[in-house]
């Protein structure tokens, strides 16, 4: 498989000894992942330092995460535009499926406003106040937000404080606003969600395929490791034994999540992270309609549990 990768940071320079890093970090660090896997499976990466050259080879679908608007023009499994609805957290919200109790807080501005920074600042400080007045606790997430990032869980004044000083609300707001552009406003791109927090229960990764026909087959269920100190998710522990259990226990959520995104012609790989409250109800708080961290887990079964007899 081609895995194509972009070059987000310049390579550092060294100042002191006049040198350039070679190769820059992120294709170290990328090289480091693609050495644990078997020769025979590795992909094949290439680096994109310029996004307005890049070419996919010919008869070649893409698929991009997160959706890139320069890739509009190239050939996608799903157009570009579908794949941000199916991510959004906001579109989420709206879908029918059951969430926890959320208010959005959509911008005012046109894009046209953008240009105008008076405008955006002021936009900035609505929706600030908003986030302030809200009651606790609650979780604030930007419309595409991943793996934690982007998603801050606010129990008191204090830790809205951090949220504002160390998760730099104050700058992400206004860098969302302006991301609004007359071809994606109708995407809702510059919006926040306040959601309820489920208290009494853990949070379940829940990974299954969508076949073509649009039915739900499972692959696995999993509790998410968070960093407690960052909110940042660090990794999935699967219970094999229980697999059986957790499928039945989940089964008609996962049904209804496969209908929902086969509605709009997704199939493949994907995710939902859900949340049971202390009477038991389950609610969706993430779909990733794409291959997520733990996918494997599930067909490794054999593997780890079976032939090797780790239950954990």
């Amino acid at each position: 498989m081609r895995l194509y990768l972009f070059d987000i940071d310049p390579p550092e320079y060294d100042i002191v000894n006049g040198l350039v890093e070679s190769p820059p970090a992120h294709r170290t660090d990328a090289a480091k992942v693609i050495e644990g896997i078997v020769i025979s499976q590795r992909p094949k990466i290439e680096y994109i330092s310029d996004a307005t050259t890049f070419q996919a080879p010919p008869g070649v679908l893409i698929f991009a995460y997160p959706p890139q608007d320069f890739l509009d023009k190239h050939p996608a499994i799903m157009s570009q535009e579908l794949n941000y609805k199916l991510q959004s957290k906001r579109e989420l919200v709206f879908s029918g499926l059951p969430t926890p109790n959320t208010d959005v807080i959509d911008t005012v501005l046109e894009p046209v406003d953008i240009a105008d920074s008076a405008k955006v600042e002021a936009e900035s400080q609505r929706i600030l106040e908003i986030i302030r007045s809200h009651r606790f606790p609650f979780v604030i997430k930007f419309p595409l937000a991943v793996g934690g990032l982007g998603v801050f869980v606010v129990r008191n004044e204090l830790q809205l404080a951090a949220a504002e000083k160390l998760g730099r609300l104050a700058e992400e707001i206004p860098r969302m606003l302006r991301s609004i552009k007359p071809e994606n406003a109708h995407l809702h791109p510059a919006c926040l969600c306040l959601q309820d927090v489920v208290d009494g229960g853990t949070t379940r990764n829940l990974s299954i395929f969508v076949t073509k026909e649009g039915r739900a087959e499972f692959l696995s269920c999993c509790e998410q490791f968070i960093d407690e100190e960052d909110g940042i998710w660090r990794g999935s522990i699967i219970d094999y034994a229980r697999q059986e259990e957790l499928e039945r226990q989940y089964r008609p959520l996962i049904d209804q999540m496969a209908a929902y995104v086969y509605g709009y012609g997704f199939y493949g790989p994907m995710g939902g992270d859900v949340m049971t409250d202390g009477s038991g109800n389950q609610f969706i708080v993430d779909l990733n309609t794409r291959v997520t961290g733990d996918v494997m887990m599930g067909p490794l079964r054999g593997h780890y549990y079976e032939r090797r007899g780790m239950r954990y």
